[in-house]
């Protein structure tokens, strides 16, 4: 069932990832009017499944059976916990439906910007085996996960005691062991560290992408060009991200959202809590987390305009995350409740707990609609670090601009008659533009050793048709020719 379920989440997240792939406005905008009424329609029949279970544990300790009439029976404070839970889902519904509010004037201009990514958007083989790859581990991870905890929660041993409310005197006692279930919380953490593990490294390499698609001309995405530097110096900014950055997103966005109604709002730390910092990583390079945190905050502040643009594009990536996350469970907890056997032909009475079967499956979902984001957020947030990191002389322009002149093509001039082999392009630049083919800039040069123990956080600014140091654009000294 956690099968079926699983697949269907990963159907519905790559309907939403091929609805970017085609970038068309209208198909955006449609999956938005969609997403909106599903995800509160998920949430309420997830707030019904909840007390549903209330009945049932509730008919499965109180009601009559056989000869024994149950009378003043307590159904315990199991059966209780699951009609608080289904009110604390009932607020939480409440909050969604005021943040659905609130971010439905970000709709079309989330759209027009995720339009104009999809042009920057390649098909690249390599890109796309990678992301199949994460797929995978995440499923060979959460397999074993499930095969852990379910060893974990039956560990036990069995022992006959005297009972006088038995005929025959004597009953089969089994009590578990208190370690193995105290160590499930270990395990679950473990998971999850695992899971924000692989969507952070998908963030961080769909960031260095595209970097590459905004510099070099048409050519294939090379893996290994992502891979190495994140292994070789990042692989612990990875590590720390994928801890600190999922647990403190939500209170940022909170408190964000509550400076608009009091602008003396305390966000601190929050602030930080980001794609940002990961992303100018992947493209800069150079020192700590922390340090990028800081180098990312300093360049979202230089322009409102692609602060905008950015929480508009994570209002709907945040959406598009919600009905991935919610599908599965529902599924299952649908079914258990509603259905006499399972796929495999389990009686589904036998389940002990409906809640348990969804949070497993809500584990799962978690990761896929993570990696959904994570592709998203890189080529968003990545673009936007891109066009900070352009030119530093002067303010940057507003986002939507930057992008429209960067996806348009570049103009092919015919050749001459005594040559026959067609003229190079013109070097995409910022004031003039190509119009007619998908012409990029070439990669600026790598750093060496000595450069990199210097510093890597040099503003760069673009000078010609390659991105170079703001020391090396002033000092008049020729630029080494790329190849």
């Amino acid at each position: 069932m956690l099968a079926v379920a699983g697949c269907i989440t990963g159907v519905v997240g790559f309907v939403y990832f091929l609805a970017f792939r085609v970038g068309v406005r209208g198909v955006i905008m449609g999956l938005y009017a969609v997403s909106v009424p599903v995800v509160l329609f998920l949430m309420a029949v997830l707030c019904f499944l909840i007390y549903e279970e209330y009945w049932r544990v509730d008919g499965k300790v109180c009601s009559s059976f056989g000869p024994v009439d149950m009378v003043d029976c307590d159904e315990g404070d199991t059966a209780r916990g699951y009609r608080d839970l289904c009110w604390v889902v009932i607020s939480l519904i409440a909050c969604t439906t005021l943040g659905l509010i609130l971010i439905s004037p970000k709709a079309f201009p989330a759209s027009t910007i995720f339009q104009r990514l999809s042009v920057l958007y390649r098909f690249d083989i390599q890109l796309h085996a990678f992301l199949l790859a994460m797929v995978v581990i995440g499923v060979v991870v959460y397999t074993y996960f499930i095969t852990l905890m379910i060893y974990q929660v039956s560990c036990g041993e069995s022992s006959w005691e005297d009972s006088s409310y038995i005929p025959p005197g004597k009953v089969n006692s089994w009590s578990f062991h208190e370690a193995e279930r105290v160590l499930v919380f270990f395990t679950v953490g473990m998971v999850l560290w695992s899971f924000s593990l692989l969507i952070h490294t998908t963030e961080y390499v769909t960031a260095v992408a595209s970097k590459v698609w905004a510099t070099t001309r048409p050519a294939p995405f090379r893996i290994t060009k992502a891979l190495y530097p994140l292994f070789r110096y990042h692989l612990g900014s990875v590590l720390l991200a994928a801890v600190i950055i999922p647990v403190g997103r939500l209170p940022r966005n909170l408190m964000v959202g509550l400076r608009k109604v009091w602008k003396k709002a305390p966000v601190g730390p929050l602030d930080y809590m980001t794609s940002d910092a990961l992303c100018y990583q992947a493209i800069r390079g150079g020192g700590s987390f922390f340090r990028a945190c800081k180098r990312s905050k300093e360049l979202a502040e230089n322009s409102m305009s692609q602060r905008d643009t950015l929480n508009a594009g994570n209002s709907l990536i945040w959406l598009f995350q919600l009905v991935v996350l919610l599908v599965a469970p529902v599924y299952v907890m649908y079914w258990i409740q509603h259905k006499s056997v399972t796929y495999r032909g389990k009686f589904t009475q036998e389940i002990s707990s409906v809640l348990a079967m969804g949070i497993y499956a809500l584990v799962l979902t978690w990761f896929l609609a993570g990696l959904l984001g994570s592709v998203l957020r890189g080529l968003l947030h990545g673009s936007a670090i891109m066009n900070c990191l352009a030119d530093p002389s002067k303010p940057p322009q507003n986002f939507f601009d930057a992008l429209e002149d960067f996806t348009k093509k570049a103009e092919i001039h015919p050749s001459s008659p005594s040559n026959n082999k067609p003229l190079a392009p013109p070097p995409l630049t910022q004031e003039e533009p190509s119009k007619n083919e998908d012409v990029s800039v070439p990669p600026p040069t790598p750093p060496s050793r000595q450069d990199m123990r210097r510093g890597r956080d040099e503003p760069i600014s673009q000078s010609g048709d390659q991105l170079v140091p703001e020391d090396q654009e002033h000092s008049g000294e020729p630029q080494q020719e790329l190849t």
